[in-house]
């Protein structure tokens, strides 16, 4: 009879490490996901930075791109997309822009930048504020 119970005791332990090593292992998973997609949020948002400020217009699929690696080339999990708008800053001329990046099993991530372009500087000198929001 102790034997049985003994078993018993020893089979709940195993059942509650295989859970706790399956949670974690999910949970790795989510944080690598969640890190290449903040990756790919601010790659874009560089990327559009360097855009001059004529080209970067209210179009709002402007970037769209679905099935995307966090690398950045085709066939991931990933779908980035992007949306601009006008912003003026105190009579300045500005855009804000906004870039969201989910993945198929989990949430996403939206990262949003003002991109400034003051009328006084001749050489195009631009501003940028930053903003990061994580979307659920």
């Amino acid at each position: 009879m102790e034997v049985v119970v003994a078993f018993t005791i020893l089979a709940l332990a195993g059942v509650g490490l295989f859970y706790i090593g399956s949670l974690s292992t999910t949970s790795n998973q989510r944080s690598k996901d969640h890190a290449a997609a903040t990756a790919l949020a601010a790659a874009k948002i560089e990327y559009l930075k360097g855009t001059p400020f004529a080209e970067l217009t209210d179009d709002s699929t402007a970037c769209d791109e679905e099935n995307v690696h966090a690398g950045g080339s085709a066939g991931g999990i990933f779908t980035r997309s992007c949306r601009i708008f006008d912003q003026s800053v105190g009579g300045v001329p500005g855009r804000e822009v906004t870039v969201t990046v989910s993945w198929r099993g989990g949430a996403g991530v939206s990262l949003t930048t003002l991109i400034v372009n003051p009328p006084s500087d001749p050489a195009g000198a631009r501003a940028f504020v930053n903003g990061w929001n994580q979307v659920r």
